[in-house]
């Protein structure tokens, strides 16, 4: 198991699908980290998984990751308790006893997060979650639609592979592009990860796969897992949050790969031209990456500071700014004057979300926003057309202007 950690590990370094991916979002970063912790505890305790102390510090991991991701409770904590009552030693009774003391444990470690949730927003979990679930239109929402042959193999491609189908859309440039060099991609990997199941399969009777059976039934059960949430449940997913799954997958590659099992089995021509076929394939999806995603520096501070400071020479008390993207705007914004940035996608601001469920978006708007920053008509995803026509007349921008400002609205 050692070598198949470092052979893992190695693996991780040189992924394109790791190290770009692990850029994307900070928190599923942290998400991985934990992950992994609960995996080389498992591993560690192999032998000795049934009794109390193993359960609290195993529940206390999962509650840990649900810090990092509020999503990562379901899934990683149902892989634990899979992983528990089907390769856990000892009889049914005492499986079940493990279980409910992890899960307790997570729920003691997640509560003081979910408590602070509600203090702040009135609801344990943040509204991101029921905004995407709510809204088809979401750059996250998986794609998909079955009027068509072509429409219904689209669908299930995007269900199936969706921790695959995403990163290579991003990796390659086209992630809100028509798919082309991606597809080779996907391709790609799903032959690898048929090949790995082959491997592992011809392997399950040496020591060296005996002795990792939990952690493999971990990172597999983990990886069906996470398709089935994103992909039939939740039908929202984004590039980044792939890489638990891609971390699973190392673990995998490296046990099917590493020297203690190869010793056991050595690698056949089809095996040696898969391991070398990876290769080839990491570094053409490097330079594919670099040749086709623009790397500009500090581009969206050369973007939003001319703007912000053109509103600062207008509002020097400052303005309330809306935008549907509000991400770097709003990250930008206090080094350019008293500006506010208010996100209006409804995915990270509670008070829209609520005005928006009782039909009064439109309202909250135009009570709230002195400015836009991006076209007034991208509110057409939230409001009905009369709605939209209403806010666009509402709001109106000078010939040179690089903002919409509320009509009559004085400047102070």
């Amino acid at each position: 198991m050692p070598r198949a950690g470092l052979t893992a590990a190695l693996i991780w370094l040189l992924s394109p699908f790791t190290l770009l991916l692990g850029l994307r979002g900070l928190e599923i970063s942290l998400s991985v980290l934990i992950i992994l912790l609960l995996v080389k505890y498992l591993s560690a305790s192999e032998t000795s998984l049934i009794n109390l102390r193993h359960a609290l510090l195993a529940g206390f991991l999962v509650g840990l990751s649900g810090w990092a991701r509020t999503d990562n409770l379901p899934v990683v904590g149902l892989t634990l308790a899979i992983v528990l009552l089907w390769c856990g030693g000892g009889t049914i009774i005492r499986r079940i006893i493990w279980a409910l003391t992890a899960g307790i444990t997570a729920l003691i470690t997640i509560l003081p997060w979910l408590a602070w949730n509600y203090a702040h927003f009135g609801q344990i979990i943040q509204i991101s979650g029921f905004g995407e679930l709510q809204h088809a239109w979401s750059f996250t929402a998986i794609a998909g639609e079955m009027k068509s042959l072509s429409g219904i193999i689209g669908a299930l491609a995007h269900t199936i592979l969706v921790p695959i189908t995403y990163p290579a859309n991003f990796l390659t440039g086209e992630e809100f592009k028509s798919t082309a060099v991606s597809v080779f991609i996907v391709l790609a990997v799903c032959i690898l990860i048929v090949w790995l199941i082959l491997r592992l399969k011809k392997l399950r009777d040496t020591a060296s796969l005996t002795s990792a059976g939990t952690v493999i039934s971990f990172a597999a059960i983990y990886m069906i897992l996470h398709v089935m949430m994103y992909g039939i449940v939740l039908r929202f997913y984004a590039a980044w949050y792939a890489l638990p799954f891609y971390a699973m997958l190392c673990i995998l590659i490296g046990i099917g790969v590493s020297p203690s099992a190869t010793s056991a089995h050595k690698q056949t021509a089809p095996g040696k031209a898969a391991i070398a076929a990876s290769f080839v394939l990491s570094v053409a999806i490097y330079a594919i990456f670099l040749v086709r995603v623009p790397l500009t520096i500090d581009k969206p501070e050369r973007h939003y500071g001319p703007i912000f400071e053109s509103l600062s020479r207008q509002f020097p008390s400052g303005a309330t700014v809306g935008a549907f993207n509000a991400g770097a705007a709003g990250y930008f914004a206090p080094n350019h004057g008293k500006n506010k940035v208010v996100n209006l996608n409804l995915l990270v601001n509670n008070k829209g979300y609520d005005e928006f469920n009782k039909g009064r978006f439109l309202d909250y708007i135009a009570e709230t926003i002195d400015v836009f920053i991006e076209d007034p008509r991208l509110a057409e995803r939230y409001l009905s057309p009369e709605e939209t026509e209403i806010l666009c007349a509402l709001y109106a921008r000078g010939d040179s202007s690089p903002f919409w400002k509320k009509f009559r609205l004085e400047a102070n």
